[in-house]
């Protein structure tokens, strides 16, 4: 049993699929799946990936912040937790990533956010495990019921970044 989880493990941040919904497993499609709104660049990236053929990169130049968007409709409000796994090819450069949750129409003046602690970001393959209660509400009336949009944003500081997103996962 413990060898067929840890096999399981390499493949997918979560163990019990059961209750597990695959929010974004971010296999390819930077330009359809993933819309770039600012930033330096979104590609597909089919060398960091442990799910799939293809995860998606943001590159993230200092002084700017790479902001990308992805429609959805989904209720949350089960969700006890997300799981976010990501690559970073250099953990020093990152100044800050930034999950959100649309709930209103996906122009985002009702949503949920979170910045991911970079204390606890390391070079190299990254799990992050976020809390529904750790997310702020952006202005009180967000709903996990109607999440409509996904948006993740990556800065540098120092020098240029690369963050390469494989799977966000959301465990009931």
């Amino acid at each position: 049993q413990q060898k067929k989880l840890m096999k399981y493990r390499t493949k997918s941040a979560l163990i019990d699929q059961e209750n597990a919904y695959k929010i974004s497993l971010f296999d390819g499609g930077a330009a359809t799946e993933w819309v770039k709104i600012q930033g330096a660049s979104l590609s597909d990236d089919s060398t960091n990936v442990k799910r799939g053929s293809k995860s998606i990169k943001w590159e993230a130049a200092v002084g700017t912040t790479n902001k990308s968007d992805k429609t959805i409709s989904v209720d949350l409000s089960n969700a006890s937790n997300f799981i976010f796994r990501f690559y970073i090819d250099d953990a020093d450069n990152v100044n800050y990533v930034i999950i959100s949750f649309s709930t209103s129409g996906g122009n985002f003046t009702e949503y949920f956010e979170k910045a991911v602690s970079t204390a606890f970001l390391s070079t190299g393959w990254n799990d992050a495990v976020l809390l529904p209660s750790e997310f702020t509400d952006a202005n009180g009336s967000a709903d996990w019921a109607t999440v409509d949009k996904i948006r993740i944003q990556v800065a540098a500081v120092n020098n240029n970044v690369n963050v390469t997103f494989d799977e966000l996962t959301a465990y009931k």
